[in-house]
């Protein structure tokens, strides 16, 4: 994922080249400094903690395919919260054959929604039977449950809303 946004980014300097007047070594300097938190950041614990801010199909997409590249002895524990005007379409329905718990948040403020209307959006109502699902309040409690709760061999998936995963951060040993 990291390669392609390099690759599009060095493109669009060769592309503009003389309007841009960058130089090669400070591409170089920048594209090494380059480093984004919360953008599939893996933090090599046990569980191992997966954090992402991926909420649209493309980077919930991109998402999927480095979990799978992971290879996962364990559980999935997914904790997801997004804004209400968000939508869920194919990359979620990938996703959700992987996951084995879901941890659902509350999300305040104007755009936020309920962990509740997160479910009801998320699942359909034979999925709601079939799946293994929570709801939380807010992301902190949902965390310290799914740490509880997993193994050493599982993964914790924090993603969605900045939100989320910002409230979240700081509840986390690096």
């Amino acid at each position: 994922h990291e390669r392609d946004n390099i690759a599009g980014v060095i493109a669009v300097v060769a592309m503009l080249g003389s309007m841009l007047a960058v130089s090669r070594e400070q591409l170089d300097k920048g594209l090494a400094k380059q480093n984004l938190s919360a953008r599939l950041q893996l933090i090599d614990q046990a569980p191992a903690i997966l954090l992402d801010v991926s909420h649209n199909e493309e980077s919930v997409g991109a998402m999927i395919t480095f979990i799978d590249e992971l290879q996962i002895n364990g559980r999935i524990h997914a904790i997801f919260g997004a804004l209400a005007d968000k939508r869920y379409n194919t990359a979620f329905t990938e996703l959700k054959k992987r996951v084995d718990a879901w941890y659902l948040t509350s999300l305040e403020g104007e755009r936020g929604q309920s962990a509740q209307a997160l479910a009801d959006k998320l699942f359909s109502t034979k999925e709601k039977m079939d799946t293994n699902y929570q709801l939380f309040e807010t992301p902190t409690s949902a965390f310290k449950l799914a740490k509880r709760i997993a193994d050493k061999h599982d993964i914790i998936v924090i993603f969605g809303s900045f939100h989320v995963v910002g409230a979240i951060i700081p509840n986390i040993e690096i």
